[in-house]
């Protein structure tokens, strides 16, 4: 029986097709149609017409990608873009008239949860406390957990799209820029530094995109596959390797990072802004380990489907 996720994000629209035999199940398909749902309407809180076209096309070739797959029982959900427009609720009217698809609107509780689950099925959590950060386009989850249970979790409008879109930085960032950027963290994640107080970090585990990325622009340096595989790798990245990255990248404009070894284009624009948010949580936090999962969001929805 094969069955399929579709994520409605901020910048991507992403599906992942598993087929289950028995007990087991494994990957069969995966893909993503970069859609930029929220550009140029952030701001505004809604989805500016070419944007929701965009998205109509990309959910019409999706569903004729899961009728080629044979898929047989789907779950569609959409998160920070659509939930914080004020058409967002068009939008998946439209979705529903145009293809059949439902989609369901995900809260960020929501959201931050099913990462969780999908992060436990990598095996990286143990009975020490990691700090899963997954960082999206519209928002960002951050998550207190251990192999058994969730400690504190909290989704935050701290997505890049979003802060690029509100801070406005130039073109390579400033100092300014990094400043601006690391003001408002600190303001807005008021709620995290709080509930760290009561626990001690073990790692920043990183997942979805810019952590893809990440991971891969690395493996390309080290003359690695250029494109290592995500879906069924898992990681340590070492701290050098991380700052050797950071270093090289904060003085880049967007043309020159279209170029980079290993970075998708979709990702250009946005990759230095997650790259300072992550070693902001590092330095701040003082955290010293640094993984990548492989699994997240869209796992983790799976996980449910298969299980109901």
């Amino acid at each position: 029986m094969r069955f399929a996720i579709i994520d409605l994000g901020t910048n991507t629209f992403n599906l992942l097709i598993a087929e289950k035999s028995g007990e087991s199940w494994q990957h069969v398909f995966n893909t993503k149609i970069p859609v930029k749902l929220g550009e140029g309407g952030m701001n505004d809180s809604k989805i500016t017409d070419a944007a929701f076209q965009r998205g109509i096309d990309a959910m019409e070739n999706l569903r004729e990608t899961m009728r080629n797959w044979s898929v047989e029982k789907h779950h569609a959900f959409a998160t920070s873009a659509i939930r914080s427009s004020s058409n967002g609720l068009e939008f998946v009217e439209a979705v529903r008239e145009k293809t059949g698809i439902s989609v369901e609107v995900i809260d960020g509780d929501r959201e931050a949860e099913l990462i969780h689950k999908g992060v436990v099925q990598t095996n990286w959590l143990s009975e020490k406390v990691d700090l899963i950060l997954d960082i999206g386009g519209g928002s960002s989850e951050l998550i207190l957990a251990t192999q058994d249970e969730v400690l504190w979790k909290k989704s935050f409008d701290l997505g890049v799209s979003r802060l690029i879109e509100r801070l406005n930085p130039s073109n390579p960032v400033s100092k300014e820029d990094i400043q601006n950027l690391e003001s408002t963290l600190t303001e807005e994640l008021t709620p995290l530094f709080e509930a760290v107080k009561k626990v001690e970090i073990h790692s920043l585990i990183g997942c979805s995109g810019s952590f893809d990325s990440v991971v891969e622009m690395i493996a390309a340096r080290d003359n690695q596959k250029a494109e290592v595989n995500v879906m069924s790798e898992h990681h340590e990245i070492e701290n050098e390797d991380f700052e050797w990255l950071y270093q090289t990248l904060l003085p880049t404009t967007i043309e020159e990072r279209l170029h980079f070894p290993g970075l998708v284009e979709m990702r250009a624009e946005m990759i230095v802004f997650s790259l300072i948010i992550i070693r902001f949580l590092l330095n701040d936090l003082e955290i010293k380990n640094i993984r990548h999962s492989a699994y997240a969001l869209k796992e983790g929805a799976l996980f449910d489907l298969m299980n109901e």
